[in-house]
């Protein structure tokens, strides 16, 4: 018994197989690779040098956002050690948590 199928299904089949593999070969990956992470797919400046301020203002951006998150660590922190301390120790202990940083 022979399945016939239309073009248009095999076209798709194979570019789902296609699809399955990249992403697959993608999870080993952390994070190494992917231009659009960091809003480096998308380049709006001409030039050699534009590429060079598109690279330069993307670091910056990362740079500061990871500086952020390190203040709002510290910030909880602080938080969190004025509430055990002191009078505001109702508010619960797992609000304040900083689980979600990663290392610097």
């Amino acid at each position: 018994m022979e399945l016939i199928l239309k073009e248009s299904i095999h076209i798709n089949l194979a570019m789902e197989d296609k699809k399955k593999e990249e992403d697959d070969r993608n999870k080993g990956k952390d994070g190494h690779g992917r231009k659009s992470d960091h809003r480096l797919g998308r380049n709006f400046y001409k030039g050699l040098f534009g590429d060079s301020i598109n690279v330069m203002l993307a670091a910056a951006a990362y740079n500061l956002k990871r500086a952020m998150r390190l203040f709002l660590c510290l910030f909880k922190w602080v938080i969190r050690r004025l509430m055990t301390e002191g009078q505001w120790s109702v508010i619960t202990y797992n609000a304040f948590t900083c689980a979600h940083v990663r290392s610097f």
